[in-house]
């Protein structure tokens, strides 16, 4: 393969980084063991060995009717198991029959009957939520010595889901109980409460689930149930995650592999087509990853973050992917979530690392800052980044020696198809506000592509966007010229100290060709990212997935207004508040450039070529065949082709050729053909 490209300019944005069928119940037992144990015999190479450990006589699934269920172990053991997601021990219930597998739909609620978790809500459902029987099993030898747990989830005239359903399993306590519980206000929030002396809103309080670190961190037994039958069991570590959000009824959670618990990493494809970063192939490893709530989105769409991460991946930075799942916890129905990518050191190895003794990608090579501190590597690293950050707020960026050595540090198309993108999307809880950034980069550098040593961006939580509070009729705001308008702060809230990324957002703005990288990419993110049509595919594409389960989550988490409207019609109205947002926002969006960074005149183009012979990019962005966008006169772009059959040769009418670039007049048509 060979690319054969036409310079139309110095800009170079490089991009492009980054459901299983329903299978329904079987109508005999028999027949759908045996397909389960066929379907999870792929996921058997990743699990870990269960030597000596209790043998259940069906896999986990979805059943519709109620059955037997005998577990085995070797001779002389004694098999002890659970029901409540609790870890089994050698003073648990003692197996001496088969135990009655049945539909639990009937059965009080007792998790989800818990108060005490949200200032904002003290909502339970009113109705018998969904409920699937779980087991946990260990064999006790002679010798007191007990085998490793046994897992297993049953779902019983429970209709299967057309996404993967994952069934955490924890002791109560781990989540609820008032001083050590992850999930509740508890203790922590007694404390805090104590200490206030001012008024303070619901998402603001603290609680034990704002708590942080290993010391919140509780053992927890996930596996993953695909629609296919296909099963995946680990016992692993669980956090609350999130910021905001951890004040909603509904949290967000971080799964974590280590060591003690059995395994250092998830062997296996948890985000079906997940492809490395580098494009090499699909992550089918993962040291840790996210089951999140929606964020800002919890009780609105749930879909705008993984939507604007797949729509925004043709930008050169790093996007999470995703894979819709519901979730239950120890057998009690916990609603619609998202599982995500979790950015991390471990993250970057996977995406880009080999297995090469010296790779330069190994998780001990990198540095991650999140919001001026260090994420991943060592305190002394935050130097790198404070150095760059420093030497670019304090010199004239005007001067293009100043600029080159800034561009010697950090990437700056990665950092302008960011700020384009969060632009676009009108985040409001953005880098720019301090919030929600994270740059990433090697310590020690090598030649792979991305070991330089550059600083680049990672996308993460921009749900708090696209109209979100505003039912989706602020598309036309120019918040491009209001953060523009910003003056950068150097303190913090306790008058420390402070790096506002905002000062370095503006200082770069101030040269030329960064502020024409700035235009493009916000161009770029408008005509091809964004493109009208590509965005209302992909909102009917995630309705499609989220509408049918979204109702049962609202009957769940509330909120008491939903149910008393219409749970079905309050996620239809979301989801259109979404598209009203992006359908004006393509239509405003270059007025509102032209009137932010005074750019001139805008130019349309109109690009041609067959799609069956080569591709081709516009700022290293793919476009379609029959391809149309706003751009601006004075700003030139690149063109460049890709093709195994030959040469790119471009025709372009109306176009003016200056100093070896391409400057775009009003109206421009180009025609490719490969040759």
């Amino acid at each position: 393969m060979k690319k054969y490209t036409l310079l139309i300019a110095v800009l170079l944005l490089a991009g492009c980084a980054q459901q299983p069928a329903q299978t329904p119940a079987e109508t005999t037992q028999t027949s759908q063991e045996t397909q389960a144990s066929t379907e999870a015999s792929t996921a058997a190479e990743e699990a870990p060995s269960q030597e000596g450990a209790v043998v259940f006589s069906a896999e986990s699934g979805f059943y519709d009717h109620n059955f037997s269920l005998e577990m085995t172990a070797p001779e002389g053991a004694v098999i002890h198991y659970t029901t409540d997601g609790s870890i089994p021990d050698a003073s648990s219930e003692v197996y001496t029959e088969p135990l009655k597998m049945s539909d639990r739909s009937g059965d009080k609620n007792k998790l989800s009957a818990n108060k005490g978790i949200s200032l904002s809500s003290d909502f339970v459902p009113q109705k018998f939520i969904k409920k699937a029987n779980v087991i946990r099993a260990v064999a006790e030898y002679p010798d007191g010595s007990l085998s490793e747990v046994s897992n297993r989830t049953y779902f019983v005239n429970v209709h299967e889901y057309p996404v993967p359903v994952i069934s955490l399993k924890t002791a109560e306590s781990n989540l609820f109980d008032y001083d050590t519980g992850i999930y509740v206000l508890g203790s922590t929030y007694e404390k805090w409460a104590a200490e206030q002396t001012e008024h303070y809103e619901g998402w603001q309080a603290e609680g034990n689930y704002s708590n942080r670190g290993r010391e919140w961190e509780r053992p927890v037994d996930f596996e993953w149930i695909g629609t296919d039958g296909t099963v995946f069991d680990q016992e692993c570590g669980m956090r609350i995650m999130g910021a905001a959000s951890r004040t909603a009824l509904q949290k967000s959670f971080r799964i974590i592999a280590r060591e003690e618990y059995g395994n250092k990493n998830f062997k296996f494809p948890l985000i079906p087509g997940n492809m490395r970063s580098d494009g090499t192939g699909e992550v089918k490893k993962y040291r840790s990853f996210i089951i999140r709530n929606g964020g800002n989105d919890c009780d609105y769409a749930k879909f705008r973050d993984p939507m604007i991460q797949k729509l925004a991946s043709c930008g050169d930075f790093e996007t999470m992917q995703y894979q819709p799942v519901v979730v239950f916890i120890d057998g009690e129905y916990w609603g619609l979530y998202t599982l995500a990518e979790d950015y991390s050191s471990h993250y970057i190895e996977n995406n880009y690392g080999t297995k090469d003794e010296d790779d330069v990608f190994d998780d001990n090579n990198i540095v991650i800052v999140k919001k001026n501190e260090i994420e991943d590597g060592k305190d002394e690293d935050l130097a790198l980044y404070n150095d760059m950050f420093d030497f670019i707020t304090s010199n004239d960026m005007r001067e293009q020696t100043n600029y080159e050595k800034a561009a010697s540090m950090m990437d700056m198309h990665s950092y302008a198809d960011y700020l384009a993108l969060l632009l676009y999307t009108y985040n409001r809880d953005a880098y720019y506000d301090g919030n929600n950034w994270a740059m990433w980069r090697v310590r020690q550098t090598g030649s792979e592509e991305k070991a330089d040593g550059l600083w680049r961006m990672m996308l993460f939580d921009t749900e708090f966007s696209s109209g979100l509070y505003n039912d989706g009729t602020d598309y036309h705001d120019n918040n491009i010229k209001e953060v523009l308008g910003r003056t950068p702060s150097d303190t913090d809230d306790d008058g420390e100290p402070y790096r506002d990324p905002l000062f370095l957002m503006l200082s770069l703005v101030e040269n030329h060709d960064f502020k024409n990288e700035l235009i493009n990419s916000m161009c770029d993110m408008r005509n091809i990212c964004f493109e009208k049509d590509r965005v209302l595919n992909e909102i009917a594409e995630f309705y499609e997935v989220y509408s049918p389960l979204a109702p049962d989550t609202f009957e769940r988490f509330g909120p008491d207004w939903v149910l008393g409207w219409d749970p079905a019609g309050y996620y239809g109205f979301q989801s259109d508040v979404v598209a009203t947002f992006f359908n004006g926002r393509y239509d405003v969006f270059p007025d509102l450039v032209e009137d932010a960074l005074e750019c001139g005149e805008q130019a349309h183009i109109h690009i041609s070529y067959d799609d069956t012979k080569g591709t081709v990019y516009v700022n290293d962005k793919p476009v379609p065949k029959e391809f149309d966008g706003i751009y601006f006169a004075n700003v030139p772009i690149r063109i460049s082709g890709e093709s195994s059959e030959g040469n790119a040769v471009f025709e372009c009418d109306g176009c003016t050729e200056e100093n070896g670039q391409l400057i775009l007049t009003k109206e421009q048509t180009v025609k490719v053909t490969f040759e």
